[in-house]
């Protein structure tokens, strides 16, 4: 629906006229961001997930979006080879120090709720208690980011951030999320041969090279592990 490919895309459908006939009006929007506002728009009575009149909302969707761009600057300037070693350097240093700013915010967040009496959990939504609209644009690439970034860059976005840790842990108990659109280990690690291949900047480069050959292996590791598991399960 996007000429692109390159951003999701909803299209809406109109309503049924009342009469027995059927709307023919659509409306295609496209980005995250104005998706669900568009969502919130179109299903009022659902809990909203945008609130840009919050400025608590505000600020965790400035912080967001500040983690995102430094973590494509890192993920994909790094293998720019016109950059110099201590530019690279920087990008992954601006990644990091992103990591940990939402890190601490996490962690302040989920203080806030134990100083409010509630009961004390491993974990929160980026705001709180409830999921929002920041949850939704921060968990595609937080996940990826979790399980490439270790194998393609050495950089492991948990360590040292039990947080972060932490509000992954709570989206597992969030079964719209974890039981309808979580990816896994495995498809991340099985994908990220081919995000090298396209945007890596060209598989002659030995480091593009050596990531995409880390990727696949890794992949076939957890693929022989769960052919093993398999094995194992059947025999019981």
């Amino acid at each position: 629906m996007v000429p692109t490919g390159l951003v999701p895309a909803v299209l809406f459908h109109g309503e049924d006229n009342g009469d027995g006939g059927i709307s023919t009006s659509r409306s295609l929007v496209w980005e995250s961001d104005a998706i669900l506002y568009a969502l919130d728009e179109q299903f009022p009575d659902t809990p909203r997930l945008m609130m840009k009149e919050n400025n608590e909302f505000a600020t965790a969707l400035e912080m967001q979006e500040r983690l995102q761009l430094a973590g494509v600057r890192f993920a994909y300037g790094g293998r720019n080879q016109t950059l110099a070693d201590n530019e690279k350097m920087k990008l992954r240093n601006d990644f990091e120090t992103a990591l940990d700013e939402l890190n601490t915010a996490l962690g302040e967040q989920q203080q806030r709720i134990v100083d409010d009496g509630n009961t004390a959990s491993a974990g929160c939504f980026r705001l709180g208690t409830e999921f929002s609209g920041v949850d939704a644009m921060l968990i595609p690439t937080l996940e990826r980011w979790r399980y490439q970034l270790p194998v393609t860059e050495n950089l492991d976005i948990l360590r040292d951030r039990i947080h972060l840790r932490q509000w992954f842990n709570h989206l597992d108990s969030f079964l719209p999320y974890s039981e309808r659109v979580a990816g896994d280990e495995y498809s991340w690690t099985a994908t990220a041969s081919q995000f090298l291949r396209y945007f890596g900047g060209g598989e002659d480069k030995p480091e593009v090279a050596a990531a995409i050959e880390r990727a696949d292996s890794t992949a076939k590791k957890l693929a022989n592990e769960f052919s093993s598991s398999y094995n194992i399960n059947t025999k019981q």
